[in-house]
C-alpha cells in the first residue's frame, strides 16, 4: 500500500506498506481487459488496504483452526522495469517467434529464508523482459513454479501476438 490515499501520512518517510488482496476476473477475457481489470483491482486494493496487521494475524489463526490448514500464503508482483526510458518500437511477430527458442529458464541461489511465498519480478533487460520467481518451495513443487514460468511466457506471448484473444480461461 501506499501514503497517497490517506493526507496525513503525505509528510511520512517511511515504510506504511500492507498487503491487500485483489481479485480479479480473467474468464473468456483478452489480455488488455485483464490487466485493465488488474489494475483498478490493485488500485482499489490500496485505497482499502488500511487494517490492524494484529487483527489480521488473528482472523488467519482462527481461518486455520477451522480449516485444519495454513493458508499464510502471500504473492507479490514487483515491476521493475525502468519507467524512465520509453521502450523502443514493439518487435514484430516475426521477431516474437523468433525470439522464443531463446528463451532461459534458470534456478538461482537458495536462501533459507525469503518474505513471502511467491513473488514475481518484472525487469527490463537488453532487447527482453526478464521475469524472475522467487518461490517457496515447501508450498510450491519446483515443477510447478517451472510450470508457471512456462504458463506466463506463453501468456505473454500470446497476448503480444493477438491481444484481442481471449484467456480462455472459462468461470
Amino acid at each position: 500500500m501506499n501514503n497517497r490515499f490517506r493526507p496525513g501520512f503525505a509528510d511520512s518517510v517511511s515504510h506504511l506498506t500492507q498487503t491487500g488482496i485483489c481479485a480479479i476476473d480473467v474468464a473468456d477475457s483478452g489480455f488488455d481487459e485483464v490487466v485493465a481489470r488488474a489494475w483498478k483491482a490493485a488500485t482499489s486494493a490500496y485505497l482499502h488496504g488500511y487494517y490492524s496487521t494484529l487483527a489480521q494475524h488473528e482472523l488467519l489463526a482462527r481461518v486455520d483452526r477451522e480449516r485444519g490448514e495454513d493458508i499464510d500464503i502471500s504473492y507479490y508482483v514487483n515491476d521493475r522495469r525502468d519507467q524512465g526510458n520509453p521502450p523502443g518500437a514493439p518487435p514484430t511477430d516475426d521477431e516474437i517467434r523468433a525470439a522464443l527458442p531463446l528463451t532461459t529458464l534458470g534456478w538461482g541461489r537458495k536462501l533459507d529464508t525469503y518474505d513471502g511465498t511467491f513473488n514475481l519480478h518484472v525487469d527490463s533487460v537488453p532487447d527482453a523482459i526478464e521475469f524472475a520467481i522467487w518461490a517457496d518451495t515447501g508450498h510450491f513443487a519446483p515443477d510447478v513454479i517451472q510450470a508457471c514460468a512456462r504458463e506466463l511466457e506463453a501468456v505473454t506471448v500470446g497476448a503480444a501476438l493477438d491481444p484481442r484473444a481471449r484467456t480462455g480461461i472459462r468461470s
